[in-house]
């Protein structure tokens, strides 16, 4: 299994660089501005909670309205909060843009993030000091909610192969559905052993495809979050029973041959099925279950 970076990330404070400063006064700088270096050490380390701008160079400018804002809010949370600043339009911007699926959002933007358990935030409301300050109040309590990033719903999510395509937005209408037994492959475009699944996972997606009660699916986890799938890295595989509120049922072998990944949906299953004895293409009756 590889383990993307994005995933390991406990500490994106490698997006702030701290001021060229003595330690006292780097700890009382309130806002950074984001650079690929590693800030070790001194304030950045000891506050856990961040809350970044994501905005347009003229949005950033001392005088601008949405940072004089940002500055005064910053104000007011100081100590509680790191406040970051990212120009959407500069070289640095690409592994926060990624990782909060910013792109194409409107600028500015602000989100909001805890290092201790990789929650993410976004402001849903206008940009404004009193709604960023309420934003920045739910961070610091918990309260805000979470944000968890998507790519558009396919319009047609199931291809030739039996094969169901789940992004963000789609999991709780096809990976919870209480009716239906889905196994979901998270999965990185650029994942070697994830390509070297996909021709198994093709046959898989054919040999159920015309069992009504189970959905063969796959997410791109680089692209699509969702609190009920928590892929630590690529690929992920998980089987969602058919139940209400159903809990995954993660896929913890290294086997990940056809015979191996149809049994672990047959041992799980709710809905009784029956395969068929000799699927097209699959000459071998000895995996069949």
């Amino acid at each position: 299994m590889h383990v993307p970076k994005v995933m390991q990330l406990r500490c994106p404070a490698s997006w702030a660089r701290p001021p060229r400063t003595s330690s006292s006064q780097r700890s009382l700088a309130l806002i950074r501005p984001a650079c690929m270096r590693t800030a070790k050490g001194g304030a950045m380390e000891a506050i856990r909670k961040q809350v970044i701008l994501w905005a347009q160079p003229a949005d950033l400018a001392d005088d601008a309205p949405a940072f004089v804002a940002y500055r005064e809010v910053a104000k007011k949370f100081k100590g509680q909060l790191v406040f970051v600043t990212v120009d959407n339009e500069g070289p640095t911007q690409g592994p926060v843009t990624k990782f909060f699926g910013l792109a194409g959002a409107p600028s500015p933007s602000v989100v909001g993030f805890f290092m201790d358990d990789n929650k993410k935030y976004k402001l849903s409301e206008e940009y404004n000091e009193a709604n960023l300050e309420k934003f920045c109040q739910g961070v610091v309590d918990g309260t805000a909610p979470q944000e968890f990033k998507s790519a558009a719903v396919p319009e047609k999510a199931t291809d030739d192969d039996g094969v169901t395509t789940v992004v963000g937005k789609s999991v709780d209408e096809i990976v919870k559905d209480p009716t239906k037994d889905v196994l979901l492959e998270v999965y990185a475009p650029w994942c070697g052993h994830c390509k070297a699944l996909e021709p198994t996972y093709k046959k898989l997606g054919k040999r159920f495809k015309k069992i009504d009660s189970v959905v063969i699916a796959k997410m791109d986890g680089t692209e699509n979050e969702h609190p009920d799938v928590n892929a630590s890295g690529f690929p992920s595989i998980f089987f969602f029973p058919a139940e209400k509120d159903a809990k995954p049922v993660s896929f913890e072998s290294g086997d990940r041959s056809l015979k191996t990944l149809t049994k672990f949906i047959k041992e799980h299953a709710k809905v009784p099925y029956e395969l068929p004895k000799k699927p097209d293409g699959e000459a071998d009756q000895r995996d069949e279950l």
